[in-house]
C-alpha cells in the first residue's frame, strides 16, 4: 500500500503539466484599471525586510548533523542493497523503448528517496552525467526537501542548465525547501535564456513574496526589470507582480521601464508605477494619453484610475469623452494588454473603478 501511494505522489509531480510546461500563464494576475493594494503590501516597504522567518542552510546543518542526532545524513554511505536497487533503476531509466519499466522504476526511486537513505541517495544521483536520472532526481527530491531544504544546494548547478526542463525542477526544488538561501539562489532563473525559466522563477517568486511577506525577493524581481533582462512578456509579468505586491521601494526600478522599447512593457510600468508612487506617474498622464501607441495609451487609462480614484469630476472630463473609441488594445503577449480590448471599453473600466464606493 505505502509503495502504491507513493507511486500516486510521483506520478503527480512527474505528470503536472504546470510544472513543465513552457509558458505557464494561467497563474499570471489580469491587468487592472485601478487596484486597492492590501493595507498589509503597502506598509512593508523596507528593502529586505523579511516578515516572517525563514530557515538557512547554516542552521539546519548544525541541528541535524549534531552529536545527537549522528553524522549528516546527506554523506551517508548507501546501504548495498540501496546502492543495487540504484542501479537498476538507472538501467531502466536508460532504456527508452520500455516506458512501463522507466515509470516503475521512478516510482521505485520516489520510494526509496523517503527512507533514512534518500537525502543520501539524491545528493549521489544529481552527480549522474544523464539528464534523465537528474530530472528524476530533482523530482524526487522534491517530496523530502522540506524536511532536507539542503538538497537544493546540490540542485544550484542546475539552473542554469540548458535544459529548460532541468532548470524549472531545479527552481521548484528551491522553492519547496522554503530555505531564503535556496531562493535567493533560485533567482538564477531569471538570467536563463529560456523564456519558461523566466516566467517560471515569476511565478514562484510571487508566490513566496506574497506568502512569506519576503520582500527581498521582490525587491529582485525589480532589480530584474531595471536591468533589461528576460523577454518582454517576463518584463510585462515581472512589472505585474511589483504592482500586486505593492511594495514602493521597488518604484525607481519601474520608472527604469517606462523608456522601454517595447510599448507593452513600458504601458505596464506606467500602470505599475501609479500604484506604488502616484505622484510619479501623475506627471506623465497629460503626454501618455495623447501618445500615438494604443498600448500606451491604454496604459495611461490604467493608471489614470489608479492616481485620480477620488476625482470623479477629472474622470467625467477626461474619460467620458473616450467610451465610444474603437481603438484596438492588442494583447501582444497573451497575459493581458488592459482591461479591455478596445480604448472605449480600457476608459469604461477606469471609470468604473473611479466611479466604485
Amino acid at each position: 500500500m505505502a509503495a502504491w501511494l507513493t507511486g500516486l505522489v510521483w506520478l503527480a509531480l512527474t505528470n503536472n503539466p504546470v510544472a513543465l510546461q513552457s509558458v505557464d500563464l494561467a497563474w499570471v494576475p489580469p491587468p487592472s484599471a485601478g487596484l486597492r493594494v492590501p493595507a498589509m503590501t503597502r506598509l512593508a516597504t523596507d528593502r529586505g525586510l523579511i516578515r516572517k522567518p525563514w530557515c538557512s542552510f547554516g542552521r539546519h546543518a548544525q541541528r541535524t548533523s549534531s552529536a545527537a542526532n549522528g553524522p549528516d545524513v546527506l554523506f551517508r554511505k548507501l546501504s548495498p542493497g540501496v546502492r543495487t536497487a540504484l542501479n537498476e533503476i538507472h538501467e531502466a531509466i536508460l532504456n527508452p523503448g520500455d516506458y512501463s519499466a522507466r515509470a516503475a522504476a521512478e516510482a521505485r526511486f520516489a520510494e526509496l528517496v523517503q527512507t533514512v537513505d534518500g537525502p543520501a541517495l539524491i545528493r549521489t544521483t544529481l552527480m549522474d552525467t544523464d539528464a534523465r536520472v537528474q530530472l528524476m532526481a530533482l523530482k524526487a527530491a522534491r517530496l523530502i526537501v522540506a524536511r532536507q531544504p539542503r538538497l537544493a544546494a546540490f540542485a544550484t548547478g542546475y539552473l542554469g542548465a540548458g535544459d529548460p526542463q532541468l532548470s524549472i525542477a531545479a527552481l521548484d526544488l528551491h522553492f519547496a525547501s522554503g530555505c531564503d538561501t535556496a531562493a535567493q539562489y533560485a533567482l538564477d532563473g531569471f538570467r536563463h535564456p529560456d523564456e519558461g525559466v523566466q516566467l517560471t522563477t515569476l511565478r514562484l517568486v510571487y508566490a513566496y513574496s506574497r506568502d512569506h511577506e519576503n520582500l527581498r525577493l521582490a525587491d529582485r524581481i525589480g532589480e530584474f526589470v531595471a536591468q533589461g533582462k528576460g523577454t518582454p512578456r517576463a518584463r510585462v509579468v515581472a512589472l505585474r507582480i511589483l504592482g500586486r505586491l505593492g511594495v514602493s521601494a521597488t518604484s525607481n526600478y519601474v520608472e527604469a521601464l517606462l523608456n522601454d522599447k517595447q510599448d507593452a512593457v513600458a504601458a505596464e510600468a506606467l500602470a505599475t508605477l501609479a500604484i506604488l508612487q502616484p505622484g510619479a506617474a501623475e506627471k506623465l498622464l497629460g503626454k501618455w494619453l495623447k501618445d500615438k501607441s494604443p498600448l500606451k495609451r491604454a496604459g495611461a487609462l490604467r493608471a489614470f484610475a489608479q492616481v485620480h480614484a477620488s476625482r470623479r469630476d477629472l474622470a467625467e472630463k477626461i474619460l467620458r469623452p473616450m467610451l465610444n473609441e474603437a481603438t484596438p488594445v492588442v494583447d501582444v503577449y497573451g497575459v493581458g494588454a488592459a482591461p479591455g480590448k478596445t480604448l472605449g471599453e480600457v476608459a469604461h473600466a477606469a471609470l468604473d473603478y473611479i466611479e466604485m464606493p
